[in-house]
């Protein structure tokens, strides 16, 4: 007997607990003891892992996959679209496969009837493909990445470069932009504050629609008032809204006017426009932060490049083969080395200007307190660094753990002329070490501002900080300044060496 086709139903495996199938066929030789070993299974969508089998009559085995139905070369497959009966294995008993089709649904479990607004007697049909199952498919989660600021500021120029940076990391994405859906979609709306609003609104109820596809949505529109930003967050599940705030000045905005609106507004040709006769609401709690640093704005390719780390911290996209590659320590001879680490401690610590000083050797009286996270490339030699700058602000503390996972090393910044908060930092630093899901990272506790009256001696920090009794990985201590550059070629130096190490 020859098996030609195998058709087969997958169980998910993690967050999605529903049933998909996969219409892949192989052709499997007839073997004496049925056995087919290893067999890859493309089409799964699970990382392009393998899977066991074993055959036993027409009847595939494996704790991975069921079989719908094993079909002979004599036989013809004929599916209909109606539930199938089939024989589980290794069980007498027989059980309906569900159906894709909706009107399964029909009658059951129907919602009340909608009597609000306009549109009323209507009712939500439930599909058995849900969420989940298309993000199995496309191997990416589904999110919206609702990009804000003002005219000018860079936001169709991220989203397209994001665009850009996801395509070729095999994501599926699509952008909304403001201009654009104003040509088809919203083109009957005006830019009267009632219409704008109906504006968002439209846009944030197409991004769901995107993202409960599975596709990753980029919004891109100026969004001036965080009453319709918090609407459309609110039409998505807790974490699938990312804001990213592109923080940059008016007058900044205004120089580029790249399309000349500024220009037109200020000669009072345009009413109402956000920036000069209408307020633009910044976010109170964006996700992500862009501004310019020292004056300076990154490329369009670096700004991606962040919000695309964000994703994979986030666990939005799958990279099964650059796992591959970073777990072939071979490679590592030849390609350059890429190392992560998160910069945290208490806020005003000097974290944003310890990352300006090792990115250019520079040192600024008026760096601006980081907000949220922000995070920076730097390439020193054969090794690119990637600096996460975590805020610490109490009410950001809360997500230093979760970027702290899997880094080649943690630093802990201390202001050391700041004795009144020395108690709160070492209790943050000790309840964050306790995190299981952080055992054995080495940590590099940095006592800056040294350059400052009453600053802490190395041997009054340790102590203070309690950093003896901490036994179960490496610690390493230097008293820095970032503003006289006392001792960062040695923080370089550590940084650099256990990166090396790591690979």
């Amino acid at each position: 007997m020859i098996i030609r086709s195998v058709r087969f139903k997958m169980v998910a495996i993690g967050k999605c607990s529903s049933i998909y199938r996969t219409s892949t066929e192989f052709d499997f030789p007839e073997t004496s003891s049925g056995k087919l070993g290893l067999v890859k299974l493309p089409a799964c969508n699970h990382g392009g892992k393998s899977f066991g089998f074993s055959i036993s009559g027409s009847e595939v085995k494996t704790s991975f996959v069921r079989p719908l139905r094993a079909i002979e070369a004599s036989r013809m497959s004929h599916v209909d679209g109606k539930a199938e009966k089939f024989q589980r294995a290794g069980s007498d008993s027989n059980e309906d496969l569900p159906t894709n089709d909706c009107n399964g649904f029909a009658g059951k479990g129907i919602p009340q009837m909608s009597t609000i607004g306009n549109s009323t007697n209507i009712v939500w049909h439930k599909c058995s493909v849900e969420k989940c199952d298309r993000e199995e498919l496309l191997q990416q989660r589904g999110c919206v990445i609702w990009v804000t600021g003002l005219s000018g500021s860079g936001k169709s120029t991220l989203a397209c470069a994001l665009g850009r940076g996801l395509h070729a990391r095999g994501k599926l994405t699509y952008i909304l932009d403001g201009d654009n859906v104003r040509h088809g979609l919203n083109r009957d709306l005006s830019f009267r504050a009632e219409d704008r609003a109906e504006n968002i609104r439209r846009t944030g109820e197409v991004a769901k629609l995107f993202a409960d596809a599975g596709v990753i949505c980029i919004a891109s529109l100026i969004s001036p008032y965080r009453k319709e930003r918090d609407a459309c967050r609110a039409l998505l599940a807790e974490g699938d809204f990312i804001e990213v705030f592109m923080d940059v000045p008016l007058h900044v905005c205004e120089a580029r006017d790249p399309k000349g609106l500024y220009k037109l507004a200020r000669a009072g040709k345009i009413k109402g426009f956000t920036g000069v006769d209408d307020p633009y609401e910044p976010p109170l709690t964006s996700e992500i932060v862009l501004r310019q640093n020292q004056g300076l704005c990154d490329s369009p390719n670096d700004l991606a490049d962040i919000v695309i780390s964000y994703l994979d911290k986030k666990g939005n996209m799958y990279d099964f083969s650059y796992e591959l590659m970073e777990t072939c320590s071979f490679c590592s001879l030849f390609f350059k080395q890429e190392m992560e680490l998160s910069l945290i401690g208490l806020q005003n610590a000097g974290k944003t200007s310890l990352v300006n000083v090792i990115a250019t050797g520079g040192y600024s009286e008026d760096m601006i307190p980081t907000v949220g996270f922000n995070m920076r490339k730097v390439t020193k030699g054969n090794v690119t660094i990637k600096l996460w700058d975590l805020g610490g602000q109490p009410r950001f503390r809360s997500m230093w753990e979760r970027y702290c996972r899997a880094v080649s090393a943690i630093v802990y910044v201390v202001d050391a002329a700041d004795h009144d908060n020395l108690s709160i930092s070492k209790s943050e630093l000790h309840d964050l070490l306790n995190k299981t899901s952080l055992s054995g990272i080495p940590l590099l506790v940095l006592g800056n501002k040294i350059d400052k009256p009453g600053a802490l001696s190395k041997q009054a920090l340790t102590d203070e900080m309690g950093l003896n009794s901490i036994t179960d990985r490496e610690v390493c201590c230097y008293m820095i300044s970032c503003k006289n550059s006392t001792n960062i070629d040695s923080v370089i130096d550590w940084l650099v060496k256990h990166s090396k190490s790591k690979s």
